[in-house]
């Protein structure tokens, strides 16, 4: 996932739990600038299998 400076972005992914099997989960980017200029990167993500179901 490349982002731009302010550009937002999502994806899903299947992750593998520890106990077996695997959940879907959506992820959400954006680039950010600090106050002092500093670049980062802003991420959340939310379950989404109920999505599938």
């Amino acid at each position: 996932m490349m982002l731009t400076d302010g550009e937002a972005n999502n994806v899903s992914y299947r992750l593998r739990k520890g106990g077996g099997g695997y959940t879907k989960v959506k992820i959400f980017g954006k680039m950010r600038k600090s106050r002092s200029g500093e670049t980062y990167l802003n991420v959340y993500y939310t379950d989404a299998t109920e999505e599938d179901e």
